[in-house]
């Protein structure tokens, strides 16, 4: 692994508010392609790494082979290990939970923008009880989940208020999805809400265990294309690189597009990849995992549409899930 680097020490958000005020001073200089630096690439350890794994791939073979890679990629293991460094202009690129960069926007003045969505929604629900069909067969369960003041969170709460059942199903939640999990399988009528690959590695184990919920199937179901689609990542660039570059964003989309379809079509190709960063505990789940990520590639106008829309939703739901505000239509970069 040449060209990317784990992250393993962890860096508490805090430490980044100071910085969020100044960001512009903050920043690194430009890294575009036209210096011949490498752009610094960052992504948490989850679908948005998965998506970007063969491009990876592909710039490990350049070192090996004595060439210059176009591209230095950085694995997080939680957003409050990546957010501050993205806050304080170490990466040229980024991939990020959607909500985050939202706030990022915000509070650096428009130091980053969106470029693209890399994932739609992750979250399964999953169960020992397979009378467990829809929303609606939730109420008077327990259900169990992660994410609570962040995005997974309020898009449970808000399909459950959607559907009328939030009154009725009782949320509670844990700190990471093994817990999730470990709380259900204690009582045979409830339900984890768990994201990708996470669910997949989970019915490995447990022939019991039954997929019981799409989450994503769920939005596109009960929600309008107001409320455009359920976007859990998405992918942010420095803002001075894309004045700077815009030609060095657009390969680097186009790069990406190539390495999500790769993913798609063979996941096995990519599987002792994920399995190396720690995204997959065995090669074996590529093929069965990869599919249900929801990874993509959207960009330009059909990403502002699908992710304004969210945001939006999640804004009228509770403001505070995106910062408090919404972002001007500065914050979606659509590119020529």
């Amino acid at each position: 692994m040449k060209t990317r680097r784990i992250i393993a020490t962890t860096l508490a958000l805090l430490a980044a508010v100071a910085c969020l005020a100044s960001i512009v001073g903050c920043a690194t200089n430009p890294a575009g392609n036209d210096t011949g630096t490498p752009l610094k690439v960052a992504a948490m350890k989850g679908p948005a790494a998965i998506g970007l794994a063969s491009l990876m791939q592909e710039q490990d073979a350049l070192v090996d082979e004595g060439k210059k890679a176009a591209y230095e990629f950085t694995v997080a293991a939680t957003a409050d290990e990546l957010v501050p460094r993205v806050a304080a202009g170490d990466f040229d690129i980024a991939c990020v939970p959607a909500n985050l960069a939202v706030k990022l926007y915000e509070q650096t003045g428009g130091a980053v923008r969106v470029i693209g969505i890399n994932t739609l929604g992750v979250l399964y629900g999953v169960s020992h009880d397979g009378n467990v069909r829809d929303i609606y067969d939730l109420a008077g369960r327990t259900v169990y989940l992660t994410g609570k003041g962040s995005v997974p969170g309020y898009t449970v709460e808000y399909l459950l208020a959607k559907a009328g059942v939030a009154d009725s199903v009782t949320l509670e939640y844990a700190s990471e999805p093994s817990e999730a999990l470990a709380r259900m399988n204690a009582d045979p009528s409830a339900v984890a809400i768990v994201p990708e690959p996470f669910a997949t590695a989970s019915l490995a184990k447990d022939a019991e265990l039954v997929r019981v919920l799409d989450l994503t199937a769920l939005w596109d179901e009960s929600t309008g294309p107001e409320a455009g689609r359920f976007v859990t990542g998405v992918t942010v660039a420095r803002s001075e690189l894309i004045d700077d570059d815009p030609e060095a964003v657009a390969s680097f989309v186009d790069a990406w597009d190539i390495s999500v379809r790769s993913a798609l079509a063979d996941p096995s190709s990519i599987a002792q990849t994920l399995v190396d960063l720690g995204i997959l505990g065995n090669a074996a789940l590529a093929d069965k995992a990869i599919p249900n990520c929801n990874v993509v590639c959207i960009r330009s106008e059909e990403m502002k549409s699908d992710l304004s829309g969210y945001l939006k939703t999640l804004y009228e739901a509770e403001p505070s899930s995106i910062g408090g505000t919404l972002p001007d239509d500065g914050f979606y970069y659509i590119g020529s």
